[in-house]
């Protein structure tokens, strides 16, 4: 039956039967009031499942629970196994109440038993028409071991749009019989379910099966409540030798993302197919970490051409928005007087980069659109958005290399952004300078290939050579300035998370082709020679090349995916 209260739980109206008698169900709160139960059909008959919708929950005579929609999860609920006298889990149902393109979109999550020889599963569905119909399962869980339960699949939705889930797993019991150990699990999505991170362990392991044959039973659920920093879990575990009740905060990064730009999701390298050595980095970092309201700032460095063909660099810079689906950055060009940090860079223009959805209205996964307008129309705005700051000078903004330039570019992701934590979070891949340099430094991301954690980099600097004392010395062109120069290092040796030294190799573009022209020729590479590259301590390395140059590279902000410090994960 269901029944509600207008008054904080003082009174509560007279109940009233619901149509089909659901068990083992959730119920939630769509938008605009309208009401969704998902259950299973009181008849007993596990597989069979449904969701009932009533448009008016407190009609003062009665709701009217109208719309009943079978639902499909690739199986059935189940009860037993692991929790042999117990349910293995309720069917969840939530509604995304942000004010993102994902509003109003009905979500479902379960334990399941899905057809097949597997005993259960985490399986997801969504609904785009508030409940009408149903997308097809998603399994969520991601361990490839046919015999692991994953029991007590609980959902939340955050207030931003951001999707919970977790649940009790036994894939870390690595018993061949009767599995005896239960880890609570969790993945999130911050695009309306389309993609889920990767599942991640967030509770030590415990024995489920404490308390048998006397107490056979665990519950039946546990629970979840999101918001925009994370999520409030209440779970059932054994780390004390008897069935307790536990409470955990978990987030998925250190701070509130922006849920269009989650920083473990978008932090990565971004190029073009057919524009070859050319592209940026993207990175989310921590403006302020240790004050109160910490600041999130998107940074990127971007590896082009001049349109003439010279390579070249800037550095777009700009706060993290909240709930916008796009961001505008001052586009830093290097000026090549190195006098000062003020006079090094100088506002050539605005970038815009924003996400990019198709036909339905579903963002697209690992693309980013981004328009950089240098021309005239925008130097007003510029001088603006300057204001007093020593960034901007008209002059420079007129005789750059870029000026009139408009380009509108898709960039694809290089390196799949969702790596282990352990690699999203190692000190090589956040950004680093050499504190002895001027508006130099170098950017990278840590990803994982065939079992090692490897790094690829970009440094952004100034052409130099060595001098007799074999130290490096800034190249000057006829007008006393220095002269852009970016290089590349991709690891060859070595795993940059578990060991203290590795080794990159460097190289450079030729050039010759211009700023993202599409379709050019491959402008072929100079070698740059190897580098070691060891950890000193948790914020700064050493790099020694083959030539004996030595650096010392330290953090210059930390991520917003892992906070501050950056020894606990």
């Amino acid at each position: 039956s269901f029944n509600y209260s207008v008054d904080n739980g003082h009174s509560y109206s007279s109940p009233v039967r619901i149509p089909n008698s659901p068990v083992y169900s959730t119920l939630a709160l769509g938008p605009n009031g309208e009401l969704y139960i998902a259950g299973v059909w009181g008849d007993g008959n596990l597989d069979d499942l449904y969701l009932l919708k009533t448009q008016n929950p407190l009609s003062v005579m009665f709701p009217n629970f109208s719309q009943v929609t079978p639902l499909d999860l690739d199986g059935f609920m189940a009860i037993g196994g692991v929790n042999p006298l117990g349910l293995l889990g309720q069917m969840w149902v939530a509604v995304d109440k942000s004010n993102r393109h994902t509003r109003g979109r009905v979500y479902v999550f379960s334990s399941i038993n899905a057809f097949g020889y597997d005993p259960l599963d985490v399986q997801f569905i969504v609904s785009h028409d508030e409940g009408q119909s149903f997308s097809a399962p998603k399994r969520i869980n991601d361990d490839g071991d046919i015999s692991n339960w994953q029991w007590f699949g609980t959902m939340g939705v955050a207030p931003n749009g951001r999707i919970d889930l977790i649940w009790l797993d036994t894939r870390n019991d690595m018993g061949s019989g009767y599995k005896i150990l239960s880890q609570l699990f969790y993945s999130y999505s911050y695009d309306g379910g389309h993609s889920f991170s990767a599942n991640q362990p967030i509770s030590a392991p415990f024995y489920h099966n404490l308390g048998y044959p006397v107490q056979r039973k665990m519950g039946d659920y546990i629970d979840i409540v999101s918001d925009n920093q994370g999520a409030h879990i209440a779970y059932t575990a054994t780390f004390t030798g008897g069935q307790d009740v536990y409470y955990l905060r978990v987030k998925p990064a250190a701070y509130e993302e922006n849920p269009y730009f989650p920083g473990h999701h978008l932090d990565s390298i971004w190029h073009h197919p057919q524009v070859p050595r050319q592209g940026l980095f993207s990175r989310t970092l921590v403006a302020n970490p240790d004050e109160a309201e910490p600041q999130l700032i998107q940074y990127e460095a971007v590896f082009t051409e001049t349109p003439t063909g010279q390579p070249t660099w800037f550095v777009l810079e700009a706060a993290q928005p909240k709930e916008d689906d796009q961001v505008v950055f001052p586009i830093l060009y290097p000026t090549g007087d190195l006098s000062s940090h003020s006079a090094a860079l100088s506002i050539i223009g605005l970038a815009t980069k924003s996400r990019v959805y198709d036909a339905q209205g579903e963002l697209v996964p690992n693309r980013m659109k981004y328009v950089f307008d240098m021309t005239e129309e925008r130097f007003a705005e510029v001088a603006e958005l300057a204001g007093e700051t020593d960034y901007f000078d008209p002059d420079f903004y007129r005789n750059n290399p870029f000026y009139t330039q408009l380009k509108s570019i898709t960039l694809h992701q290089l390196v799949a952004s969702q790596q282990p934590r352990e690699a999203a979070c190692e000190l090589q891949g956040l950004p680093l300078l050499n504190s002895e340099e001027i508006a130099e430094g170098r950017v990278s991301v840590v990803y994982n290939r065939d079992n090692k954690n490897a790094q690829f980099a970009g440094d952004f600097g100034y052409q130099k050579v060595l001098d007799e004392a074999n130290q490096l010395q800034i190249v000057l062109d006829d007008n006393g300035l220095a002269i852009p120069e970016w290089y590349v290092m991709e690891t060859t040796e070595g795993d940059v998370v578990n060991d203290s030294s590795t080794t990159n190799v460097r190289y450079k573009t030729q050039g010759g082709n211009g700023f993202f022209v599409a379709n050019a020729p491959d402008p072929g590479l100079i070698d740059g020679g190897i580098e070691q590259v060891t950890r000193i301590n948790a914020s700064q390395i050493e790099t020694t090349r083959d030539n004996g140059v030595r650096e010392i590279l330290s953090v210059l902000a930390y991520g917003s995916y892992c906070g501050r410090d950056l020894t606990t994960n």
